[in-house]
């Protein structure tokens, strides 16, 4: 009875939806086996969780559901409707974030939003035991190698009509990302998860396994393989490889 009468009020919204399903088993198995049975382009979820620190942790099933999911989970957090006007999409590189910053620049065409593009350099520990006299020049070193890396990788996508910002930071990579997020009061997180098969499938990288986690925003997890296109309208191009 509650799920009919939650399809009707989304209904009366002007919104399609079918038959609503009532399925027995553990949640986290169910969802992602029926997405997979009825095609679904993206599973959208409750964040869930505990309160540590004042932040929202992600509940032990929606990650669960990440872990196991092929296709993209939307987590959507916090009180507030949800309502998307600034995105930040970190990258490094890889094929993961190349897919997650395509996603990106077509949410933030849709939704008309500001997008960030942050990417971040770790100095190892053996840099630190180093001359520190030559300490800060290294640093510069690396900062201008990856400030290249970045440019050359930004080269292939088209950021025309969007309104961008390109971030640099030295640090460790899960907590200058939550420190972005908190600084520019974002409200979604686009990031790129590690897709295996077998019994690595429970991987997702340790970054975004730690981002996730912890994060206050609503958030996108895209997985490497399994991802055509992510539909938001009905004319939407192909956004896979």
């Amino acid at each position: 009875k509650q799920l009919e009468l939650f399809n009707t009020k989304i209904k009366d919204e002007g919104i399609k939806t079918s038959e609503p399903l009532l399925l027995n088993g553990d949640f986290s198995d169910k969802i992602v086996s029926t997405a997979e049975r009825i095609h679904a382009n993206i599973i959208m979820i409750g964040g869930g969780g505990v309160l540590e620190n004042n932040v929202l942790q992600l509940g032990s099933n929606a990650e669960k559901i990440i872990k196991k999911s092929s296709k993209p989970v939307l987590v959507v957090k916090g009180k507030k409707p949800f309502s998307i006007k600034s995105i930040l999409c970190p990258v490094d590189f890889s094929k993961e974030s190349k897919r997650a910053l395509k996603n990106a620049i077509t949410m933030a065409h849709r939704f008309k939003a500001k997008l960030e593009i942050l990417t971040v350099f770790e100095v190892s520990q053996f840099n630190f035991i180093k001359d520190k006299i030559n300490l800060g020049q290294e640093i510069e070193n690396m900062r201008i190698a990856h400030q290249k890396k970045f440019e050359s990788f930004l080269s292939k996508f088209n950021l025309v009509g969007l309104e961008v910002t390109k971030e640099i930071k030295q640090g460790v990579p899960d907590k200058e990302i939550l420190k972005t997020i908190d600084a520019n009061n974002c409200d979604l997180l686009i990031i790129g998860t590690t897709g295996k098969s077998g019994i690595n499938k429970i991987l997702m990288g340790s970054v975004t396994e730690k981002v996730i986690r912890k994060v206050p925003c609503s958030f996108i997890a895209l997985k490497k393989k399994n991802i055509i296109k992510l539909e938001l309208e009905s004319k939407i191009q192909d956004i896979g490889d």
